[in-house]
């Protein structure tokens, strides 16, 4: 459940009422996509069959809201080169927000399920000597 509320977290953070081509706009965009592709990620996380590419099925479904975001954005307002740049911003948080949470969130986590004592998690940690 607070998996499934994060993700609606980032959707509703990631709406902008008005953006303007600052390093404000542009950083929240890439903030609002990070947090996008991460609860994606997470929520992709919790169906088995999908576990394996989860960062790109994450990383997918925050671009195409991003995509429909400001597409939606420029037949409104027009201006194609503030909603390409808006667009490429949130690409590439989507990307980072599920590389992220791949790589450093959900991958030292290891799940077991064992037929008679029910389900372990644990922790993987490795460190170069």
């Amino acid at each position: 459940m607070k998996k499934s509320l994060l993700f609606i977290y980032a959707v509703l953070i990631s709406v902008q009422i008005h953006a303007t081509e600052t390093w404000g706009s542009e950083g929240s965009h890439f903030a609002g996509a990070t947090l996008l592709g991460a609860g994606a990620t997470i929520a992709v996380d919790q169906f088995d069959e999908y576990r394996e590419d989860r960062k790109m099925i994450g990383f997918t479904i925050s671009s195409v809201y991003g995509v429909i975001d400001q597409g939606i954005q420029y037949i409104d307002r027009g201006n194609a080169g503030g909603q390409l740049l808006d667009l490429g911003v949130h690409i590439l948080g989507s990307a980072f927000g599920a590389w992220l949470t791949d790589k450093y969130i959900l991958s030292p986590v290891i799940v077991e399920a064992s037929k008679t004592e029910g389900k372990y998690i644990g922790f993987n940690m490795q460190y170069s000597f």
